[in-house]
This record gives structure tokens, sequence and C-alpha cells, in this order.
């Protein structure tokens, strides 16, 4: 069937079944009240709403959209008032009626707390046979609150596509990559931010994009394949002088004992790199020749886990699956730096003092970003609960 006969099928199947379940509320809804004022039934849970989808008392967005749900946001373990903060909303077929949606998730509307107020998405995967990724920009996430929510819409036929991708992510957010494309040797490791930064991929091929914790990922092979995250630009963020930063990424490695770079910039004299050594999370900074180092114990070759390395100022530190590891205080600002940058490998010298390009990682890589400011351990620890799926709690469809 082509996608145009699945949307009229789509869009009959929606229109019926609304207008089945209004039959039955107009029917049914006064027969059960008369019969439980007569005493031959006792009240349960359907007039209440608690055993099955309701509108809620929350006034409706806007009635060209047919259903909605609650979804709710638990920041209660967060100290910290998280703003214009990303929320991975992740869907399957009991979170969302997939039939009553667009094939491609266009008529997705998000809408905060005001009631009125339309939220950025991006739509990372959609797949109506499975999970979905969909990320949405909240303005703000109150501190020790499980009580924030903002609403789903969806079920609008004419709608257009709500994307606006970039705006998902604020404006210190530098490189963003789903690692949901299929490489192909080229700048196809697309970037998500308003300045994007796509990354060539390089002596790869379309069967190294694998099923991954969020979505798909990107299978290193620890032999040569790399990302070169400049592509054909020469990117001054990559060589400017550094006083913040902080790295995020996914990973499932193959391999723990072996030397081995996530990412790096600089060289030798100046640089900045996060990686594997001898079962460990490696973090290290140079300035001047000078270099700092933090290590934190790392074996496991069976799970994902959420590597972070943060630079503030000349304090490093590694967080692993959102807790703090390990820290040490340096020095400031690391200064310019010539070397090539390198996802996945050390581009060329680096700095943890490899003279030459090489260090391949060997394993998966998912959801790689890089931020030019210092993310909280607040921040950190919602983002590892957001990416986990503990985070949001889904309602029932309303109507």
């Amino acid at each position: 069937m082509s996608d145009f006969g699945r949307s009229l099928q789509k869009s009959y199947i929606a229109r019926q079944s609304k207008l089945f379940v209004r039959i039955g509320l107009v029917c049914f809804v006064p027969l059960f009240a008369w019969l439980s004022g007569c005493g031959f039934i006792e009240e349960t849970s359907f007039l209440s709403g608690s055993g099955g989808p309701t509108r809620s008392d929350i006034p409706w967005w806007d009635d060209s959209w047919n259903y909605r749900r609650m979804l709710t946001l638990d920041n209660s373990g967060q100290s910290e008032d998280l703003a214009e903060f990303p929320v991975l909303v992740r869907l399957s077929s009991s979170r969302i009626d997939y039939t009553a949606v667009r094939n491609g998730g266009e008529d997705l509307r998000f809408i905060a707390s005001d009631g009125s107020t339309v939220l950025s998405h991006e739509i990372e995967r959609w797949n109506e046979s499975g999970e979905s990724f969909v990320w949405v920009k909240v303005p703000q996430i109150d501190a020790l609150s499980d009580s924030g929510y903002i609403m789903m819409y969806y079920g609008n036929e004419a709608a257009d596509d709500g994307q606006n991708a970039v705006d998902v992510w604020d404006a210190d957010y530098f490189l963003v990559w789903h690692c949901n494309q299929e490489p192909a040797g080229g700048e196809d490791i697309l970037d998500s931010t308003a300045s994007p930064c796509n990354g060539r991929s390089t002596n790869m091929e379309a069967e190294d994009r694998v099923a991954s914790h969020i979505g798909y990922g990107l299978d290193l092979d620890g032999s040569n394949e790399w990302i070169d995250p400049e592509g054909t630009l020469d990117l001054g963020f990559f060589h400017d002088p550094d006083t913040y930063e902080t790295f995020e990424v996914w990973i499932k490695a193959d391999d723990t004992a072996s030397d081995q770079t996530l990412f790096e910039e600089g060289g030798s004299t100046n640089g900045f790199l996060v990686g594997l050594d001898s079962n460990n999370v490696r973090f290290a900074t140079r300035n001047g020749g000078s270099q700092a180092t933090v290590n934190t114990p790392f074996t496991d070759t069976a799970s994902y886990h959420y590597i972070v390395g943060v630079f503030d100022d000349g304090t490093l530190t590694s967080y692993l699956d959102s807790s703090p590891q390990s820290q040490v205080a340096g020095y400031g600002t690391i200064g310019s730096h010539s070397g090539e940058p390198g996802m996945g490998c050390s581009a060329d010298s680096d700095a943890v003092g490899h003279s030459s390009a090489g260090y391949y990682f060997n394993g998966i890589v998912d959801e790689l970003r890089l931020s030019q400011t210092v993310r909280s351990s607040d921040w950190i620890a919602a983002q590892y609960s957001s990416m986990n799926d503990t985070f949001v709690t889904y309602g029932n469809e309303e109507y």
C-alpha cells in the first residue's frame, strides 16, 4: 500500500474509533448512571476516569488535534532548575497509538504546562513497528520536583511537520551527533545544532550503523574506522584557547584494556582527550606540555555506559553513568592548538603524549555531544535519567 493509502487508512480508523467512543459515552453513561442510582450496580472507576482514557481538566490546546497524553517530568533527584533542557521522549505502541499519527510523526506537537507554548522538538527516529525517539526542549523543569509536565498532542492528518530540530539544542551545544545515519565515506554523520559540524565517516560502511541504546549507533572496529569532526571545515572550536568544555557519549566497548581514543583535539603541547586505557576511562588535558589526567576504573564490555568529561577552568571531572568519579585541579585555559581533532581515534599527536595517529576505539558510540560550557552534575544526572527512560512518566491517552 502507498504512503497516501496508509495515511487515508489511519485517518479512517482514527475517526471511526473516536466516533464509536463518543456514541458509547452518549448511550452507555446515562444507562450506567440510572442503573447505579437504582442500586442495580455499584459505582466503579469508569465515571471518574481512572479505569481508562478520559479528558483531564487541562484545557485543550487545539481542537484540530484529536489526541493527547500528559508527560510528567521527574526532576526530584536534582537540586537545580533545569533551563532549556532537552528531554528524550521514547515512544512505543503502549505510549502512543501509531494508527492515529501521521506516518512520519509529522503531527506531533509538544505543549508547555502554560497550555499555549509550542515546544521545539526533533524526531531522531520514527519507527511505527517498534520504538521511536523524540527530543523535546523544555523551558524549565523545577528543582526537586516530580510534578512538572508537558502535553503531547497527535492525531491531525492535515498538520505539517512541526519539527524545529536546531532549536532543541541550546547555544552552548557546539556539536550533537545522534549517530543514526548510515556512514558512506562522506560528511554523513549529521550535527543537529544550529551551526552544524557534520562528521566525515572514514573507512566506514553502511553496516556500521547498528541498533544501539538510543535508536542507532555507530560500530567502530578498533582498526581504522573513525569520524573526522571537521569534515572539510577548519573550525576554530577545535583550535582556539579552551577554558570550559563538556564531552558526552554513550559507549558499548568491546575492549577496555587497550589504549583507545574516544575524542581528542589539539596535540602534545596543548590539547584535550577522552579515551580508554588499561581498564580505565581516561580524561586528560595538556597545556604548555604539562599534562593533567583523571582515570576512572572501567572494565564492562556487556552494557552501554554514559561517559562524560568536564573541563572547568583547570579542573577536570570524569563522570561514569552520571556519577562523578574522579577530579583533579590542573591549570586554567588550554592554549591554542593546531592539531587535528578525531572522534574514535587520535588524528595526530594528542594530549596524552601520542606522537602519531591511531589508537582506534573498538565498540559502539551513540549520542555524542560537545558543549562550550560546563554542564553541571545535576544536568548530567538528569540527562542520564532521561536517556535511560526513567525521567518521563506517560499518562493515559485523552481525546
